[in-house]
């Protein structure tokens, strides 16, 4: 078992539980190893051992640590889902924990870049804006984010223009890892969607906790709809939402005359719908955020199926050689901490809290 200092100078044992992170349960149960697995099979530590290791030397001085979690000589998970599960994030622990303290001239991580692609929720909200500078400040590591919809930067990160993803359509996201694209999925927040549209209810939704139901209401009615219609999780939810009606407005040719597609984010699809007065489904943080300026009403909400759950994933060296791995995994270490979910679940407008953190355990 290796050892860690405190200040005073006592050992204290690294253990897994004490990390307080929880990864993203796959499709059918179990703890999802699949992409750790492959990377080990193509030699993935030996070749980032030593990017590891100098980054343990400037945080740690320590890098014998690093060997005992490359080797995986520390222990297994509470979950028993094996040793590189959760050794990796042990390290992450250290990475974003460790706090540069020695000054830029010296320290190993200043003038780094991180490439993050996350979605326009989470950005128009402010919520990068209270968790990224501290992680900055912190690291060294300069983080430059796009935020475009969930598809998008899925596709920049296939593409080696982003390090990493924070993202929520769990359903593109596993895509995403079984192609081989990404590594390390871990939970970080979530929220939920609501069903907007205007206060005179023409299809007479209000109140249903069946939005399935509502959307066949809505297209029974011919009442105005408009989606995001950019691939976005918003946009994917809602075609999930379509199908379990048995609809999909979107194939219809010639297009239906109540059914709109924007094409642009959130905030911009707000307002296409509340200048026409239609129904859409908004991620409550953004109809939160925006409240003051449109005059739609929430008129469904608390179907699990509006659950809206965020993940971090990171771009896989084994696809994209030149990506900011380790940089993404101290990001990712950041965002599942303890220190960055409490900011998380601290962050509110107008006294409503916008996400819910869910790394660490409560």
């Amino acid at each position: 078992m290796s050892d860690s200092r405190t200040d005073s100078g006592q050992a204290t044992k690294l253990r897994a539980p004490s990390l307080g992170l929880r990864p993203v349960p796959p499709a059918g149960g179990g703890t999802d190893n699949t992409s750790l697995r492959d990377c080990r099979k193509m030699k993935f530590f030996d070749l980032h051992a030593s990017a590891f290791r100098r980054v343990a030397e400037v945080f740690l001085d320590n890098p014998a640590i690093i060997d005992n979690l490359l080797t995986g000589e520390v222990g297994r998970s509470p979950g028993g889902g094996g040793r590189q599960s959760w050794m990796v994030f042990a390290l992450l622990s250290i990475l974003w924990g460790g706090a540069c303290q020695r000054g830029d001239e010296l320290c190993a991580c200043a003038q780094r870049s991180l490439r993050l692609a996350t979605t326009t929720s989470v950005d128009n909200t402010g919520l990068l804006a209270d968790i990224v500078p501290p992680f900055g400040r912190r690291t060294g590591i300069r983080v430059q984010t796009v935020a475009v919809g969930t598809g998008q930067a899925l596709r920049l990160a296939e593409n080696g223009d982003a390090d990493a993803v924070l993202v929520h359509d769990a359903e593109a996201e596993l895509a995403f890892l079984r192609a081989g694209f990404g590594i390390n999925r871990r939970a970080v927040m979530h929220n939920d969607f609501v069903l907007l549209g205007p206060a005179s209810d023409p299809a007479a939704v209000s109140g249903t906790r069946d939005a399935a139901a509502a959307m066949a209401r809505i297209a029974a009615s011919g009442s105005h709809f408009v989606s995001r219609g950019d691939m976005s999780g918003t946009h994917r939810a809602e075609q999930r939402l379509w199908r379990a009606g048995g609809l999909a407005p979107w194939e219809a040719q010639p297009a239906h005359g109540w059914y709109f597609e924007s094409g642009q984010g959130q905030r911009m699809m707000l307002q296409m719908a509340h200048e026409k007065q239609a129904y859409c489904l908004c991620d409550r943080a953004t109809f939160v955020f925006s409240a003051d300026r449109i005059s739609l009403q929430v008129l469904v909400e608390g179907d699990p199926r509006l659950h809206n759950p965020y993940s971090v994933i990171c771009t896989s060296p084994a696809k994209h050689p030149k990506a900011h791995y380790v940089e993404a995994m101290a990001f990712a270490g950041w965002l599942t901490s303890a220190e960055c979910q409490a900011r998380i679940g601290r962050f509110r407008i107008s006294g409503q809290i916008l996400f819910h953190p869910d790394a660490v355990e409560p």
